[in-house]
């Protein structure tokens, strides 16, 4: 039947249930990617251990190496700190620094809130420590005579530091928060010493500011005074030349210039426009009139008017503005007819009074084309008439003498405007100059107003309050503000104890053997099952399996069924790097806890260079897998039932003197596990060691997957590593990795948090309570 993962509660031999025992998520697997032909190099994130723990384990494996570093590093620097390193004393004292500054009478940018009062406040820090500050502070007689100035601080190599380097060092300044107070102090070997030089400090640094503020409001005043009489030179110099330009062109108000100018060239270019459409009329005449024709007597002419409709043309009454009214009436009329047609249709009713309309119209412009033609001129839209008559065929002499009076009229009126408007230009750019010079004066008077104003400020306000004030001289400290001395033994002890710690973590890193569940995680990126706890007895830990080690197999039980879920009666290979690993053990024990599921388990001793199974359980091993190999007996003869426990066993047998190792591939073992599996839905090989004989190869291919036993404190890293390698090239799979011993809880990732009240014992007299556990 398939291998699920459910555990059953009812034991075979029929005794009472066992408590529930929780099973954590973390030791649950999902399924390998990897079914067959290699290892599987993908481990679960849930099994992973914390690296914290781990590197604490491994801590803690080292905690004698830790303790001698430690008190050897104490032991070398406690003693010289408490010789060579001395208290300090300190002093303190404190500038006040107002945020707003009072007026007298004028409100000017120093006085008022102190803008951006935050940076300033920050920058009078960098003025405190200015190199003028501290040099005066160095010259002053009280602190010559301080030990701090006759000392010298010289560094591992070179020469002393000066003393201004030293007084810049050890003076520190900063802002008290939230106040406008600004803390000043030193630290110095001897306490008088700190009074006298910050007191000396906070003295010069006032002294200083107060010369500043003074000498930058007479420098302010000066400049302002020289700004003023530049100004008024300036404005001195405009004037003059505002006088000359009047002189110049000889006018008082240029402004009145330019209109009078402006009015006259208006004038003319009206009178040339007139003049232009004079002569447009006069030469169209001329065009009309035929080049041969000659002017005849008055008799023979008759009327001027006879020969008048002849000259009448559209062109002609266009000049007519109430013939273009009337003519405008007329395409109005058309186009409603167009659009009426395009819309109504031609039978329409609305058609007819439209056409109505459009002949009215046509028949009072014929009526007033008939005026023109009979008054013999045109009458213009503004009033003024074309030529006063109308000329005949014989009048061509007079109009081109006409038309020559009105050319050279139109020519004297072009020459005219010409000049006038030289004339205006000239004006224009003369009021622009002297529009110039008035902005000019009248800014120059506006600053120099100003500026006699700032002036005045700026000389009752300097009388005002100083806005930087001592608020408290620094005192004679009474006891030392800072004694290293204990400080420097912490940072001993702890320097000690972090040096044991790295000595410790390097030699552990450098330690090849596997101790705790985290080492096999971190060699080896393989599923990790579980950890069984040491046995209590090296000779048969069979027979002395504590509680911990029994729930331990049944962690390791539960994950490796969750990783064989829906398989059908599974063949796994448990083996081990190298011997002495305890893996015959864990065969044993996580056989006898899947048979207590309910499951029919058979547990093959397929070690058959060392077997011991027999000596341990106390069966005799006169047959077995050797004499099935060889085919000396049935199939059936060689497996024995534990009764204790319900497990079948099928030992290695007695080895005879001519045992091929090669039987174990040539095929019969295979056909066996066939056969085995219509019976058992497990089978579990003990198996021998990896890299000791190639038995191990030779199994993990006729196997659904093979699980790796570890020793604490006696598998190598490497030895792991060669051993899986070898696995997967020899075609196998593997399910996992079991830890025998190590620190069980750290690294882990599961622990308990309670406790049992009861205990197991593997004996037949308890056979109840072990088989319901």
């Amino acid at each position: 039947m398939p291998f699920d993962k459910s555990e059953s509660t009812t034991p075979p031999s029929g005794g009472p249930l066992a408590p529930p025992v929780a099973v954590h998520k973390a030791e649950l697997l999902p399924q390998p990617s990897q079914e067959a032909g290699g290892l599987l190099l993908s481990a679960s994130s849930a099994e992973a251990t914390p690296a914290s723990q781990s590197i604490i384990s491994m801590l803690l494996r080292q905690k004698w190496l830790i303790g001698s570093i430690c008190l050897t590093v104490c032991a070398l620097a406690i003693p010289p700190v408490w010789i060579f390193i001395k208290p300090t004393y300190q002093s303190t004292a404190v500038v006040r620094v107002s945020p707003v500054v009072s007026r007298i009478v004028f409100k000017t940018e120093d006085n008022g809130i102190v803008p951006l009062y935050q940076s300033f406040l920050n920058t009078q820090i960098s003025l405190i420590r200015d190199p003028r500050v501290l040099e005066r502070v160095l010259d002053r007689k009280d602190v010559q005579q301080t030990a701090w100035y006759a000392a010298e601080r010289r560094p591992l190599w070179g020469d002393p530091i000066p003393r201004l380097n030293r007084l810049r060092d050890d003076l520190k300044v900063q802002v008290r928060p939230q106040t406008e107070l600004i803390d000043v102090s030193i630290s110095t070997l001897k306490a008088a010493d700190a009074q006298v030089i910050v007191n000396a400090a906070v003295d010069e640094y006032q002294t200083i500011s107060d010369n500043e503020e003074k000498n930058r409001d007479s420098t302010r005043i000066e400049t302002l005074k020289a700004e003023r009489s530049d100004r008024e030179r300036v404005t001195a110099g405009l004037r003059d030349q505002k006088f000359i330009l009047l002189r110049q062109t000889g006018a008082i108000d240029t402004e009145q210039r330019r209109a009078q100018l402006g009015e006259d060239l208006g004038r003319l270019e009206f009178e040339s426009a007139e003049v232009e459409r004079n002569l447009g009329v006069i030469r169209w005449q001329l065009a009309r009139l035929s080049p041969a024709a000659t002017r005849p007597s008055v008799a023979e002419s008759g009327p001027a008017t006879a020969s008048a409709p002849a000259l009448f043309t559209d062109g002609w009454y266009f000049y007519d503005a109430e013939w273009r009214a009337r003519d405008l009436e007329v395409k109005k009329a058309r186009y409603e007819i167009e659009r009426a047609t395009e819309t109504l249709g031609e039978a329409h009713p609305r058609m007819k009074d439209l056409q109505a309309l459009l002949r009215f119209a046509e028949q009072l412009r014929t009526e007033r084309e008939e005026q023109l033609r009979a008054n013999g001129q045109v009458a213009r839209a503004d009033g003024s008439t074309g030529i006063q008559s109308m000329a005949g065929p014989g009048d061509r002499a007079a109009l081109e003498v006409l038309a020559q009076e009105h050319e050279q009229k139109l020519k004297l009126l072009e020459e005219d405007m010409k000049q006038l408007r030289d004339e205006l230009k000239e004006a224009g750019e003369v009021s622009r100059q002297m529009a110039d010079i008035d902005a000019k004066i009248t800014k120059n008077s506006e600053i120099s107003g100003a500026i006699a104003a700032r002036i005045e400020e700026l000389q009752v306000e300097g009388k005002g309050p100083a806005r930087i004030q001592i608020a408290s001289h620094g005192l004679l400290p009474a006891e030392p503000a800072r004694d290293r001395r204990i400080l420097m033994t912490l940072a001993a002890l702890i320097g000690g104890l972090l040096a044991g710690m790295t000595c410790a973590y390097f030699r552990g890193t450098a330690d090849t053997t596997i101790r705790e569940a985290g080492d096999v995680r971190r060699t080896l990126q393989t599923p990790f099952l579980g950890q069984v706890c040491q046995s209590p007895s090296p000779v048969d830990p069979i027979a002395h399996s504590s509680a911990a080690m029994l729930e331990s197999v049944r962690m390791i039980r539960t994950t490796l069924l969750e990783r064989l879920q829906g398989r059908h009666a599974p063949v796994i290979l448990i083996t081990s790097p190298t011997p002495q690993t305890g893996k015959t053990s864990v065969s044993v024990l996580l056989a006898r806890s899947i048979v207590q599921l309910g499951k029919k388990v058979l547990l093959v001793e397929a070690d058959l260079r060392r077997p011991c199974l027999g000596r341990r359980l106390g069966i005799p091993e006169e047959k077995g897998l050797v004499t099935l190999l060889a085919g000396q007996t049935q199939e059936g003869d060689p497996i024995i039932r534990d009764q204790a426990s319900g497990l079948d066993l099928l030992l290695a047998g007695e080895m005879p003197d001519r045992f091929n190792p090669e039987s174990l591939g040539n095929g019969i073992l295979s056909k066996c596990l066939k056969r085995w599996k219509q019976k058992y839905d497990l089978i579990l090989l003990d198996g021998p060691p990896v890299l000791v004989i190639a038995d191990a190869g030779m199994l993990a291919r006729q196997v659904d997957g093979t699980v790796m036993v570890l020793k604490a404190r006696h598998c190598r890293r490497l030895e792991a590593t060669q051993a899986y390698a070898y696995l997967s090239a020899s075609g196998g799979t593997l399910l996992g990795t079991i830890l025998v011993g190590g620190r069980h809880g750290l690294g882990s990732g599961y622990g308990y948090g309670y406790g049992y009240g009861y205990g197991y014992e593997h004996q037949h007299a308890d056979k109840q309570s072990d088989s319901a556990s």
